[in-house]
Order: structure tokens, then sequence, then C-alpha cells
């Protein structure tokens, strides 16, 4: 994963605490990245610096339903 897609993740993520729709796009967005990017996640994980992935770490789990 190219060096500048973790800056945006990073970047993209900064942006969920904004109003809707704006939290919601974005929420979206880092499912997607997420879903996407599940086969190699651990590769993916080493591709953000220490400081990235703790900004980003919990906000790119899937969100979990209960009945």
């Amino acid at each position: 994963m190219p060096s500048l897609l973790t800056g945006v993740v990073v970047d993209v993520a900064a942006h969920l605490g904004d109003p809707d729709p704006i939290r919601s796009i974005v929420a979206k967005v880092l499912q997607e990245f997420r879903r996407t990017h599940g086969e190699t996640w651990e590769e993916t994980k080493e591709a953000f610096t220490r400081e990235q992935w703790d900004e980003v770490d919990g906000l790119l789990i899937a969100p979990s339903y209960y009945a």
C-alpha cells in the first residue's frame, strides 16, 4: 500500500467527529477500506507509521450489531 494512502486514511478518519452527512460518509469510507483490505490486513497495518496507526486503530473495526 502506498504511503500516500495511509496519510489519506488518517486525514479522512479525522472527520468522524464532523456533523452528518460528512460523518456517515467517512464511516462508510473507513468500513469499505477495511473490507477491501481485509485479506491483507497485516501488510496494510505495517504500511502505517506507529503514530498513524494509533490515530486510526479502532476506527477501522467493522461495526457489530446485536439482535
